[in-house]
């Protein structure tokens, strides 16, 4: 039998192959595995070289895999640039039998546009499971391949499947569904953390910020949530009801004629370049027209590390309409001195991080003289994160206004902020 004969016998359709791996479970055969392959950046040489000359190279690595398997299995070209093999091997021996040679084998196909330039990642499933179907040892199998540490490097890699890369795979997902019951539920709360006046330790603003309580009252942790909700871009709609809510609450304050202080709002990264973001919050405070010296916008510093342009220009829409904008988060790894050179920025928010540490002479040098130079560009100072008295103490000496943390108060439920308010107004 020839190399081209052998090719045709070991390729097969996907439904052939589906067939057998049926066969497989139902009789117990093995050790076999169900091994998925992907070309990496196969986009870019079907963009650079047109669908026929595509077509050729996805054919010629089909018959590659094809040759190098014999009489160990069978592959099929499932979809695109992605193929599916049976192999008579388990998990532990791939790496030896199948993924090192084969790698020399590829690296030399006979296509001028892929030799020597094309690379894979494979994804490998142990067929031992009688209750898993073929199209669920594809998706653990593919789940594998992209848990491969290299999955994004321009080179080969390979991945056997473990509960563990399933879990990691599907915990967003599964988060981003309770995400969405949470919001039909009403589970998410704005909470207010209050902001303290150095010099006469009096409450003269706070933070609005997202708790998640469960069904069962249970606090969600921040960690667990917050990074999917910017993934997914839901954290826009939650950043805009808490938006109403504490507008509402303001206008209801002034009316009643009740002591309430500015509250300030984070721009979630997600929203930074939807030019619908203005808009949206405009929509909102137009509702209902409260003073604008109560509305406070804390722009994130790390924004800045890609597009610092894009940060001034977004402080700058801000002011246009009057309010009050704040530096987040400053000294977070990148500092960009060109965002406060630039932009039309009020207050400048030191990150926790300078406050993380017992104070040093080195660290209180450096806190020293960021507090200078904000002062040097008119800008109030807020200190976040500050935990302990000899922080405080520091602060006030080196000419700090303001501090939010937790030496103070951590971060309130609204009414507990309100009758905090109300207490100091009696005093």
């Amino acid at each position: 039998m020839n190399q081209s004969e052998r090719s045709e016998g070991t390729i097969k359709t996907e439904a052939w192959l589906r067939q057998k791996y049926d066969e497989i479970v139902k009789s117990g055969v093995g050790p076999c595995s169900l091994v998925c392959a992907n070309i990496k950046q196969f986009r870019n040489l079907y963009t650079l070289h047109g669908k026929e000359k595509s077509d050729q190279m996805l054919a010629d690595v089909l018959h590659c895999l094809a040759d190098f398997i014999g009489d160990k299995g069978y592959v099929t070209r499932s979809y695109a640039d992605n193929f599916t093999m049976l192999l008579n091997m388990d998990s532990t021996k791939f790496e030896e039998l199948f993924f090192a040679p084969f790698v020399d084998v590829i690296f030399e196909i006979d296509n001028p546009y892929l030799y020597k330039n094309i690379y894979l990642s494979f994804g490998v499933y142990d067929i031992n499971d009688d209750t898993v179907d073929y199209y669920q040892a594809q998706a653990y199998a593919n789940v594998g391949r992209l848990s491969a540490p290299t999955i994004r490097n321009r080179s080969f890699c390979s991945e056997i499947f473990k509960q563990e890369f399933y879990d990691a795979f599907m915990n967003p997902y599964l988060m981003e569904e309770r995400v969405s019951r949470a919001y039909q539920n009403k589970e998410f709360v704005v909470y207010l953390q209050p902001k303290v006046r150095l010099h006469d330790h009096k409450v003269i603003g706070a933070e609005a910020l997202i708790r998640w309580f469960d069904e069962a009252g249970n606090m969600v942790p921040l960690s667990s949530f917050l990074p999917i909700l910017n993934q997914n871009n839901y954290i826009r709609m939650l950043d805009i009801q808490t938006f109403e809510v504490c507008c509402d609450l303001i206008a209801e304050r002034l009316k009643k004629g009740l002591p309430i202080v500015p509250i300030s709002f984070n721009i979630s990264q997600s929203f930074f370049y939807d030019t619908k973001m203005m808009s949206d919050y405009m929509e909102v405070y137009n509702r209902y027209q409260i003073p604008r010296k109560y509305i406070q916008f804390e722009l994130m510093e790390s924004i800045s590390l890609n597009d610092s342009q894009q940060l001034v220009n977004v402080i700058d829409d801000f002011k246009k309409e009057g309010f009050t904008c704040l530096l987040d988060d400053f000294g977070n790894g990148y500092s960009s001195f060109g965002v406060l050179i630039n932009s039309q920025l009020d207050i400048l928010k030191m990150d926790r991080q300078f406050f993380a540490d017992p104070l040093t002479e080195k660290t209180g040098n450096i806190i020293k003289t960021v507090i200078k130079l904000a002062k040097q560009l008119h800008l109030e100072v807020i200190a976040e994160g500050v935990e302990t008295e000899e922080y405080v103490d520091f602060l006030k000496e080196a000419g700090c206004d303001i501090i939010q943390g937790f030496y103070f108060y951590r971060p309130l439920p609204i009414q507990e902020l309100l009758s905090l308010l109300d207490e100091e107004k009696n005093r």
